[in-house]
């Protein structure tokens, strides 16, 4: 399947950036994304004047990993006026330069709008004009999509015995914002049952992602209050769950008497996360999603 992605900018977007990892993982150099995005790749991300300390999170979990040796980017105007690309990708807030052709020559059913900001405005201007994927999504509608993040599943970490009930990292408390490696950051997950997370801008957080891919169960404050089209593919009701045995008997009573429930209910959880919530799984549903309009 040939497949494009173009938007007006090539910096960090987690929500494009996770869906081009996914497309590449299944499709390989058959995905072009449109301007490079220089911090995907291993030869790229860090170097001139670009480096981590300029990126969020200092590009942990995504940046850096890819290798992008066989991407042709020549003469795109051409084959999108000729229909050579199967799927065409653009960013709503952000569109290509190659708006105008993509508009002009491509049906609606095959072009994807992604909204990945954290605002639940929805940009009614593109309705009807594509597929329509909202990521802080807090409507009932039949025309536009929800979307999350997702997780890449070479990073999912071997687990780590458990040396603590809830891991040092809190966010809000920039004392405990210590860990400038990001194999620190994992370890500091993986030895610990849970790893607390909020809300942040938006309700789809990458953190609530690393926690489970560091082999840790989120212990998600606020998500009772989550909106049901929002984080759609997080194991919601489980987690919930998790809240309510930790309100009730406290986190530290996982390392010891109830360490057996703990195994099962995280068992559980994490297979839900490999199943749903990687880059993979993320692109499967983009896709998956435009053949249905397709046919």
């Amino acid at each position: 399947m040939k497949i494009l992605m173009t938007k007006s900018w090539n910096e960090p977007e987690y929500l494009d950036d996770g869906l081009l990892h996914g497309l590449r993982t299944i499709f390989g150099s058959d995905v072009v994304e449109y301007p490079r995005m220089w911090h995907m790749y291993a030869d790229s991300f860090g170097f001139g004047k670009k480096d981590l300390s300029s990126i969020a999170a200092r590009g942990f979990t995504y940046y850096g990993k890819m290798e992008d040796h066989t991407v042709d980017r020549t003469d795109l105007e051409t084959k999108i006026a000729a229909g050579y690309f199967d799927i065409i990708i653009m960013h709503s807030w952000y569109p290509s330069p190659l708006h105008d052709i993509i508009i002009s020559t491509t049906p609606a059913k095959k072009i994807v709008w992604l909204d990945g900001r954290d605002e639940t405005k929805i940009l009614e201007n593109f309705i009807g004009t594509g597929i329509y994927f909202k990521r802080e999504l807090t409507q009932n509608r039949s025309d536009v999509l929800p979307i999350s993040f997702g997780f890449p599943e070479d990073r999912i970490q071997l687990p780590l015995n458990k040396v603590r009930a809830v891991a040092p990292l809190v966010p809000g408390n920039l004392e405990t914002y210590i860990y400038f490696e990001e194999t620190e950051y994992y370890k500091q997950y993986n030895q610990s049952l849970f790893g607390i997370t909020t809300k942040k801008n938006g309700w789809d957080c990458l953190r609530h992602y690393e926690i489970l891919g560091a082999q840790c169960i989120p212990w998600f404050l606020d998500l009772a209050f989550c909106p049901e089209n929002t984080c759609t593919t997080l194991p919601k009701r489980k987690l919930l769950r998790i809240n309510e045995l930790i309100n009730q008997f406290g986190a530290e009573t996982f390392m010891s008497t109830m360490r057996q429930q703990y195994i099962d209910l995280s068992a559980d959880i994490i297979n839900d996360f490999k199943r749903h919530c990687t880059t993979a799984a993320l692109a499967t549903y983009v896709i998956d999603s435009v053949r249905r309009a397709i046919n």
